[in-house]
């Protein structure tokens, strides 16, 4: 506990039985405490949020609607039905909520961000975690094209976070999300 894994490096080829991993990282109290560790499996757990943030904005108190955070049941399921909604932010968490609104009878749901994210769609997300070597950012984003034309949702290769080369050959995704 206490410390922060900061790099990995996999030994021997993906079908090897012998294959490993070694972390490497630091104390999180102490960095130039550093460590490394063989291991043949791992496990990442991220956490949770325990402390929904509460964010404020001028003019809530004078708006005329509903205002949820859509976590810990805070949703009066029977406003949802015909509504049209606003989902404020991205990521797993705002696709969850479209879900659920559209599950109990949204009319429209907009989902509103600061800068458009890549979505996975669930076919390609499936096709990732299933994986028993890392996936190329470049299958992946191919992966996700089909579902993205259907949606209107643009090209994925022209989304912020892809990184590539000018024939799409090379890529790497980079996001905080």
């Amino acid at each position: 506990f206490r410390h922060d894994v900061t790099g990995m490096d996999i030994i021997g080829k993906p079908n090897d039985h012998d294959r490993y991993y070694v972390l490497s990282g630091h104390n999180v109290d102490n960095k130039e405490e550093k460590f490394q560790q063989a291991t043949s499996c791992f496990y990442h757990f991220p956490g949770a949020y325990f402390n929904p943030r509460i964010i404020n904005y001028p003019g809530e108190e004078s708006f005329d609607g509903l205002i949820a955070y859509g976590m810990h049941d805070d949703i009066p399921y029977d406003h949802l039905n015909r509504s049209t909604t606003a989902i404020l932010g991205n990521g797993a968490f705002a696709v969850e909520n479209i879900r659920t609104c559209c599950e109990y009878g949204a009319e429209k749901i907009y989902l509103v961000t600061r800068r458009k994210n890549l979505a996975s769609p669930r076919l390609s997300c499936w096709f990732v975690h299933q994986s028993i070597i890392p996936v190329p950012a470049r299958m992946v984003l191919n992966s996700f094209i089909p579902m993205y034309e259907a949606t209107g949702m643009g090209d994925p290769w022209d989304y912020w976070s892809v990184n590539c080369s000018k024939d799409r050959k090379q890529c790497t995704i980079s996001s905080a999300s």
